[in-house]
Parts: C-alpha cells; sequence; structure tokens
C-alpha cells in the first residue's frame, strides 16, 4: 500500500460555504489521486525552451500522468486552520 496526503486550497469565486467546502474537498481528492498515481506508474515530463540571439523568450514544462487508479480509499480527512482541506488516501501499489 502507498499513502498520501492531498490539499484543496478554498477558491475564491465561491461565496456560498456548503459549495466552498465540497469544492475544496474536491480538490483534495483529485491532489491526492494524482500523487497516487505518479508514484504507482511514474510521470511524463516534457520541456521546450526557445533562445533566440542568447535570450530565453518561452520556458515550457508539461507534466503528464496517464492511470487508471483501482481500489484507491479514503482514510481520513479535515478541513485546516486556513480553510484549506487536507485528505489521507491509500491504494495498492500492484496496479
Amino acid at each position: 500500500m502507498i499513502r498520501v496526503t492531498g490539499v484543496g486550497l478554498p477558491p475564491d469565486n465561491i461565496s456560498n460555504p456548503s459549495h466552498k467546502l465540497y469544492a475544496i474537498k474536491r480538490a483534495a481528492q483529485v491532489d491526492a489521486m494524482r500523487k497516487l498515481t505518479e508514484s504507482i506508474r511514474g510521470v511524463i515530463i516534457k520541456g521546450k525552451t526557445n533562445i533566440t540571439n542568447g535570450n530565453l523568450n518561452k520556458d515550457e514544462i508539461e507534466i503528464r500522468v496517464d492511470a487508471i487508479l483501482k481500489s484507491a480509499r479514503t482514510i481520513s480527512g479535515k478541513e485546516l486552520a486556513d480553510g484549506s482541506y487536507e485528505i489521507i488516501m491509500e491504494a495498492p501499489i500492484n496496479q
């Protein structure tokens, strides 16, 4: 099993407290699932840099994760003092 912590930050554009709580819980869950997937399956990183006459014009980094996450489960979740939400999830390594 691998265990990770995901964090969701409160959005500025939602004023309804219950909608905001749902949004930060979902953001924390997605962050945790991304971390689980990265740990189990790895990450694809692509980089591109454009330099003209010695000047950096553009520097891009793309990170991608492709996987199907099975048997992931939430261990715990809690709202933090700063308004963010923390969730702990785990999944088996052999996916």
